[in-house]
């Protein structure tokens, strides 16, 4: 597989202005690594500015790099493909089921793969104190880069390492993301076609997807990832 580089963009500044990024609000788990060697992001959008879901994405990431995306609209599959690149695509019937301590995943895709996946979450004086703080941040001030250095700083309060809260995807498109509340992953499991895929564990050496990076510790934050759109899209 040949490496994926960043594309070059001519006049790619820092102080940009972000009036067309537009916001995927939902649920957004960015990183799930497992001692087979395998990783797992998990996604479900309930609002966008398109015409489009709500939806969900799953992205699995092989031990040899190979990359699937399965998507439960289709309607949805251009949009995904436009900010991040993919081997596979397949169109699949994906059960999200939340609660405030675990989150099951359930995928049936077109292609026959099964995927099942179950997290469980920790509650700790921690994780209350930062979702505090997040609550408290005014939503004009978060897209600013004091409010996401200040968010980044929250999130680091959870040993989560630092974030790269505002970049470009592989395909240079723009983004920002904005998170209202996390849930720190304590434990979990995953099976891919009925074969267990190993434990969470943090990774060795995390799979880049342009400028996003993944913490440290696997989370599942409440938020929105603000894109570029062509046109801008709704609101």
């Amino acid at each position: 597989m040949s490496t994926r580089q960043r594309p070059s963009v001519d006049g790619d500044r820092e102080d940009e202005p972000r009036e067309r990024l537009r916001p995927f609000g939902g649920y957004l788990c960015p990183g799930l690594y497992f001692s087979s060697g395998y990783a797992l992001w998990l996604f479900e959008f309930t609002e966008t500015p398109l015409d489009v879901g709500p939806y969900r994405e799953v992205w699995l990431v092989t031990p040899t790099g190979r990359r699937y995306l399965w998507v439960d609209d289709p309607t949805a599959r251009p949009v995904a493909t436009r900010f991040h690149e993919f081997d596979v695509v397949n169109h699949a019937e994906v059960q999200w089921t939340w609660t405030e301590e675990t989150l099951r995943v359930v995928v049936d895709a077109a292609d026959l793969s099964t995927l099942e996946v179950d997290l469980e979450f920790e509650t700790t004086v921690g994780v209350h104190l930062v979702n505090l703080l997040l609550a408290l941040t005014p939503n004009w001030f978060r897209r600013t880069r004091p409010g996401m250095a200040a968010a980044d700083l929250h999130l680091k309060l959870l040993g989560l390492g630092g974030l790269e809260s505002a970049g470009r995807t592989e395909t240079g498109t723009r983004y920002c993301g904005v998170v209202d509340r996390v849930a720190v992953v304590t434990g979990g499991s995953a099976c891919l076609n009925e074969v267990d895929l190993g434990t969470v564990t943090a990774p060795s050496a995390p799979v880049p997807f342009g400028d996003v990076t993944v913490p440290q510790r696997p989370v599942v934050a409440l938020g929105r990832i603000w894109r570029d759109l062509p046109g801008g899209g709704r609101g």
